[in-house]
């Protein structure tokens, strides 16, 4: 069966399920995901998992991400971009900064902070999904959640505009981002425009379009698609030999010490000795076990 990634750069006015549609039907397998939703709105980088590597979904989540925002002084919205109902609104010619007062209204959203997520968003509280309750004109309090900005760059102010670049953990959402940067500067702000230039360890530099990807045939679509671990690279190799890879392969969980000797807490790529990916797996509790299969 086909297997792989295809990097997609992620036309405006798409969702992620869109994009996920339409290279199901030009690849012709059910089997196909996504690793991190972008919102309609946004464009840019959307790694698409293909047969097999859709089950590798939850070990690319952890990845960093970088982004280039642009938001607009003198206004918020109630989804913090604008797309939303403006909430607040104010004569944006009365307001003005310099570079050094963004530079400093940004210092104190770097490294690692806990950010309040947008009621705009897909997380759930109590079982249902935040947007639902949002568009029901509820709005709760919620719990900030520890997130790290290991970068935030302005790129460019012209007032009432400011772009920035951000590199982010995962569960970052921008337009929080851009709220708290706006409530620094003490005034109304929201979000203009959101490109994911990094993630999964994919660049924009190495994706292609939706529309790029029509006019290929499927041969084509397949010499587009990058191999599983270009995207696991961040894991250490573990290389064994084949009588402990066929156990691994029957279910069993490695102890000897042989096997997993010098090994610490955590996932691996496992390995023959002539350097062929057999899968990942995860040393925990002196025993490792495979948890994907390439």
């Amino acid at each position: 069966m086909m297997s792989g990634i295809i990097v997609i750069d992620k036309a405006q006015d798409y969702t992620s399920f869109d994009v996920v549609a339409v290279v199901r039907r030009l690849v012709g397998i059910k089997k196909v995901g996504h690793t991190g939703t972008l919102d309609p709105m946004a464009t840019g980088v959307l790694p698409i998992l293909v047969g097999s590597a859709t089950k590798l979904a939850p070990y690319l989540v952890d990845t960093k991400k970088e982004y280039v925002a642009t938001m607009v002084l003198g206004r918020s919205t109630d989804t913090l971009d604008v797309t939303g109902t403006i909430t607040e609104e104010m004569d944006a010619s009365s307001i003005s900064f310099t570079k050094e007062q963004i530079e400093a209204a940004m210092a104190p959203l770097r490294g690692d902070i806990l950010q309040v997520p947008p009621m705009f968003s897909a997380l759930k509280k109590d079982g249902k999904r935040l947007y639902d309750l949002a568009r029901q004109g509820i709005t709760l309090e919620l719990e900030p959640r520890p997130v790290t900005i290991y970068e935030l760059e302005l790129l460019e102010y012209q007032h009432p505009i400011i772009r920035f670049r951000a590199v982010t953990s995962k569960g970052t959402y921008i337009r929080s981002l851009v709220r708290d940067l706006a409530e620094n500067l003490g005034v109304p702000g929201t979000m203009s425009d959101l490109r994911r230039t990094l993630t999964g360890g994919f660049s924009i530099a190495q994706s292609v379009s939706l529309d790029e990807l029509k006019k290929l045939d499927r041969a084509e679509i397949v010499d587009k698609m990058r191999q599983v671990e270009q995207v696991l690279v961040h894991f250490k190799e573990h290389h064994l030999s084949d009588s402990y890879i066929h156990l691994l392969l029957n279910g069993v969980r490695l102890k000897d010490p042989a096997a997993v000797e010098g090994l610490e807490n955590g996932m691996y790529r496992i390995k023959t000795h002539e350097n062929k990916l057999i899968g990942l797996a995860e040393f925990k509790n002196q025993e490792l076990v495979l948890n994907w299969r390439a």
